[in-house]
């Protein structure tokens, strides 16, 4: 059982069968419980005038009265008004039974049954009845007496029932509550049934909600006709309040598996969706792990091979400086030949650097980064004033190499928007400062801004500003560096300005001695 600390009361005048109840209850898998027995009527009420009784177990053929007699008495008590009944008896015929029904009862076992089947029933049925307690039913008919007596019978059950006597409110009743059976009558004067089916079944929100017709009638074409138009099930009037409660338990039940493999479906949809994006992700950026391998192996075979000709270079101007130490003019062109070769010998070891494979994250500067990149590959960004603000001191751990390419990314991005717009004054202004526990990057461009259409989509895979010049996949990739070391990238528009924000975690642990030596 799904619920515990329930209360039993067992009320069986054969102490053989009553024992033998309470020690297969006792020895069943029902989690915790309270077990009560009585052998009689008197014994029965005063067990139930002191003690919360949640089910009883009751035979209906007691020494000193009636089974009938008990469930009058629990009505008449506060303590126990809300206690249920499962009748054990040999043999009730059908007037009694659904006399029974209609006092409360919500189910009875005959006592023919071995005692283990009947144990195991009383079970299921306890089990049923507290699940019933999420399931609505609505039931319609425009007759006040069948909606009561149908309606005392499911609540009876622990269902949740509205009742509707008018047909033409049947649909936008459905419409504002969710519900998990529709009963109706089909004879019923405002609306045909088969048109109620059928607004019904063009809704699809409704259309896998079970229907349950009844009606008098026998016409097998119309049974037919209604079972065809949407109905589920069918019953004939006046049928059994077994018949009902079987049907109207197996329509729920198959209604809410139904509902939980669907529920089950998505989430697996989902999940198949999700792990596909991630081995996606893990994919480029493996793919960008390679190509950066590639790269790298390709950019150290460059500097090898440019290192001895970039010496003799240098070597020369050293000889001209000797041999022209009266010409000033030759000495300042060989020392400015000299200072090239450095920049260039710099540059090459920055990008050997650059491109080599990292597995294990660093702690870094983020302002110190960006100077790097500027310090470098300035050159190339020379048409665009660009502006760093922030404290030096503000460290990240991550990827120093993976967030050049981030930074270069934004760069470059921002320069095509400038050619694009053809930008007389072209600015780049980056701030980097602290929130908590935070480095909040804000890297903010005076080029016009991004069109508002694609704006909430352009971290996504082939998003492009650029019409047939863009891949759509730099932005992108910079998003995975990003997240990679659980930080954030997002974009909005200020004015004439497209700005960038970006979350990295502040260290707190920095190594002692940490340097800008990365930088």
């Amino acid at each position: 059982m799904k619920h515990v600390d329930l209360s039993l009361l067992i009320v069986e005048d054969s102490s053989t069968v009553n024992g033998a109840l309470c020690e297969a209850l006792e020895k069943s898998n029902m989690p915790h419980f309270d077990l009560h027995s009585a052998l009689t009527l008197v014994q029965a009420k005063s067990i139930i005038e002191t003690q919360k009784i949640d089910y009883i177990i009751l035979d209906l053929e007691l020494p000193d009265g009636t089974g009938e007699e008990l469930i009058h008495y629990i009505k008449s008590l506060d303590i126990n008004k809300a206690t249920r009944v499962i009748v054990l008896t040999g043999n009730v015929e059908k007037n009694r039974r659904d006399r029974l029904f209609q006092m409360g009862i919500i189910d009875y076992l005959s006592k023919d049954n071995p005692i283990n089947f009947l144990t195991n029933e009383i079970i299921k049925t306890i089990n049923h009845h507290i699940d019933n307690k999420d399931a609505r039913i609505l039931v319609v008919d425009d007759s006040k007496v069948y909606l009561k007596q149908v309606e005392t019978i499911l609540r009876n059950q622990n269902y949740i029932v509205e009742t509707c006597l008018h047909s033409q409110d049947v649909y936008s009743t459905l419409k504002r509550d969710p519900f998990n059976l529709l009963i109706t009558d089909v004879e019923m004067s405002e609306i045909n049934c088969l048109e109620l089916l059928r607004q019904i079944r063009e809704d699809n929100e409704l259309l896998d909600l079970p229907i349950i017709c009844i009606s008098n009638t026998t016409n097998q074409n119309l049974i037919a006709q209604l079972l065809k138009s949407g109905a589920n099930d069918f019953l004939v009037k006046p049928f059994s309040v077994e018949n009902l409660l079987l049907k109207v338990d197996v329509a729920i039940y198959l209604y809410k598996r139904q509902r939980k493999l669907s529920e089950l479906n998505h989430f697996l949809q989902d999940e198949i969706r999700r792990k596909l994006e991630e081995l996606r992700k893990k994919d480029k950026l493996l793919e960008l792990e390679n190509r950066h391998a590639q790269m790298g192996q390709m950019v150290s075979a460059l500097t090898h091979q440019w290192k001895q000709p970039l010496q003799g270079i240098n070597l020369a101007a050293d000889y001209i400086k000797y041999k022209s130490t009266a010409d000033e003019d030759t000495v300042e062109t060989a020392e400015m030949i000299q200072e090239q070769v450095r920049f260039l010998s710099e540059t090459m070891d920055y990008f050997k650097h650059f491109f080599k494979p990292v597995k294990e994250q660093e702690h870094f500067s983020v302002v110190g980064a960006f100077e790097s990149v500027l310090k470098n590959l300035g050159g190339t960004y020379e048409s665009i004033s660009i502006i760093v603000n922030g404290d030096k001191g503000l460290y990240t751990k991550g990827y120093p190499n993976e967030f050049y390419q981030v930074v270069i990314n934004l760069l470059n991005n921002a320069q095509d928007a400038f050619e694009e717009h053809q930008c007389e004054q072209r600015e780049v202004k980056i701030n980097v400062g602290q929130d908590n526990h935070q480095i909040i990057i804000h890297f903010c461009d005076n080029a016009g801004g991004i069109p508002e259409e694609i704006i909430g989509t352009l971290f996504d895979q082939y998003i492009t500003t650029k019409g047939s010049k863009g891949t759509g996949i730099g932005l992108d990739i910079s998003r995975m560096i990003i997240q990679k070391v659980n930080g954030t990238i997002s974009v909005e528009n200020r004015e004439n300005e497209a700005c960038f924000t970006i979350c990295l975690p502040l260290s707190t642990d920095l190594p002692e001695g940490a340097s800008l030596e990365k930088e």
